[in-house]
């Protein structure tokens, strides 16, 4: 379900034409701006009219969030720069910086929920049971399980750790509110302390999961050994050619938006320079095309030689 509602807004939108990153980067952070502003403007406004404090502390909740889509949107637009003299790779690891920003947010949103939610567990503050206020509450959680499911999903399309930091943004939004709704009940049926509870086990997870994003992102940027499908599919490209005899001395830099590429060959000694000099360009011509973004440079051995 979450797959074909994606795909309808990909192609709706056509944001599969041109840099698709920077495309579903901006999609989602000005989804989740008009999104988010759309429901503090409710929320506050039903928090005013029903006197409710609760809900007028969820709308400024709300509007935070707003912060974090400027964050994507920012990080998509340095990312999508194209290589300069001073970056010759390209800017692409500017989005996991962003990534980085937004999971440290998310901790410290995981933080702030953890001591209210412990504060709420030891005084539980009466919350009026209010069939307005609930029904409203709950239309804000569709919509921002919406840009959950959204954002988690054209962050897995593009392997984005910014986009999967705001989708818990939004989770965390919907959660509390969620809670709110909990609170209703619960002190209508006299179980005082179990949104509290649930507040604690809430707000570890979402901390747990910025610090998470904040690991993977700091580790791309120090530097990772490639995956074990990129490596297998170089070698099943660069071995589908018969006049390949070896392929090994491998190194893989991922910039973001660009993959730089490159290892030795190993062929027959007898041929003339130009003849493997385009064998080898065709190789990196058939790699480039399977591998978006690849930037690949192969450098060639006589068979004989024992140099690695």
């Amino acid at each position: 379900m979450r797959e074909k509602i994606t795909d309808f807004i990909i192609k709706t939108f056509n944001l599969d034409k041109g840099d698709i990153n920077k495309n579903f980067g901006f999609f989602e952070g000005i989804t989740s701006f008009i999104f988010n502003f759309l429901i503090f403007l409710i929320k506050y406004s039903f928090s005013i009219s029903l006197n409710s404090v609760a809900l007028k502390a969820d709308a400024f909740h709300t509007l935070s969030d707003i912060l974090t889509s400027i964050i994507v949107i920012i990080g998509f637009y340095f990312s999508s720069i194209k290589p300069d003299k001073k970056h010759p790779f390209g800017h692409g690891r500017i989005e996991k910086i962003a990534s980085m920003l937004m999971a440290i947010m998310l901790v410290y949103v995981g933080y702030q929920f953890l001591i209210s939610s412990y504060n709420r567990f030891k005084n539980p503050i009466p919350i009026d049971f209010n069939l307005t206020i609930i029904l409203i509450l709950f239309i804000t959680i569709l919509m921002k399980e919406f840009l959950t499911l959204i954002s988690l999903e054209l962050g897995k399309r593009i392997n984005s750790l910014s986009l999967k930091a705001d989708a818990w943004h939004h989770r965390s939004d919907s959660i509390a509110t969620l809670l709110i709704i909990v609170g209703f009940f619960t002190f209508k049926f006299g179980f005082y302390s179990l949104d509290g509870i649930l507040g604690i086990a809430v707000s570890i997870l979402i901390a747990y999961t910025g610090i998470s994003i904040i690991f993977q992102s700091g580790s791309f940027l120090i530097g990772e050994e490639p995956s074990q499908d990129l490596v297998k599919k170089i070698n099943d490209i660069a071995y589908s050619y018969d006049f390949i005899k070896d392929v090994h001395h491998m190194h893989i830099h991922d910039y973001g938006n660009q993959i730089e590429i490159t290892f030795h060959v190993k062929l027959k000694g007898d041929q003339t320079l130009n003849n493997v000099h385009e064998k080898i360009t065709e190789i990196e011509k058939a790699i480039e095309k399977e591998i978006k973004g690849a930037n690949v440079t192969i450098h060639s051995e006589p068979i004989e030689s024992n140099l690695e």
